[in-house]
């Protein structure tokens, strides 16, 4: 198949992206003096870094589940990598969570963006919790499914970074309205995206059932 081809290079640029955004947007939280720390946010210094950390390990870990040849020859590694990813997305999901809630929403008062995120955080935590449960009753199909719909969670860090750049210079939006509109969309479109992908697949022709009869 040719698209075997663009599996791998695909998987790179991501990395790549993902990375390059982490460097220009959220490595500067490990500059505790940095003017990215407002007064609201310095009390939950500890729990942004160990969010950033976890997520980033999980962002970098995720693409090594998905590569047919790993996971076929090194089924330790295989095995090793997926428990890292899914205890990252536990304190990472858990972490964003308690952000969302007692920073944005509580003490920020942004309350549709926290929200936003909020709802990522729990569909993170109940794609991965979904792909762990599939596992443990050996259904590999499920498991493989609803790891993809982890993943695309996961990567809702880059996707954000992505969708406030292009709605920032394209369309006359204020900067608030913006962090609200990717708050919900970088993370529910990319789902609903390949929910329709993988449910496709699924789909029977109309002629191969009538043939079944």
């Amino acid at each position: 198949m040719p698209g075997k081809y663009f599996i791998r290079p695909g998987w790179a640029v991501l990395i790549l992206l993902s990375l390059f955004i982490f460097y220009d947007q959220a490595l500067r939280y490990f500059d505790f003096s940095s003017s990215a720390y407002s007064d609201d946010l310095k009390p939950f210094t500890g729990v942004l870094i160990v969010h950033i950390c976890t997520s980033l390990v999980a962002l970098l870990a995720g693409p090594l589940q998905f590569i047919k040849s790993l996971r076929k020859k090194y089924t330790r590694f295989h095995r090793m990598t997926g428990r890292t990813y899914m205890s990252c997305v536990l304190i990472g999901g858990t972490s964003g969570l308690y952000l969302a809630v007692f920073h944005l929403i509580l003490t920020a008062h942004y309350i549709t963006f926290g929200t936003g995120l909020s709802g990522l955080a729990i569909a993170w935590l109940t794609t991965s919790g979904m792909g762990l449960r599939s596992i443990l009753h050996k259904n590999f199909q499920q498991h493989r499914e609803w790891m993809i719909r982890s993943y695309t969670v996961t990567c809702a860090f880059t996707t954000f970074r992505l969708l406030f750049a292009i709605i920032e210079n394209m369309l006359p939006v204020e900067k608030i309205d913006i962090y609200n509109i990717c708050a919900w969309s970088c993370w529910a479109v990319p789902l609903l995206i390949v929910e329709v992908i993988l449910q496709s697949k699924k789909q029977v022709p109309l002629f191969m059932q009538q043939a079944s009869l």
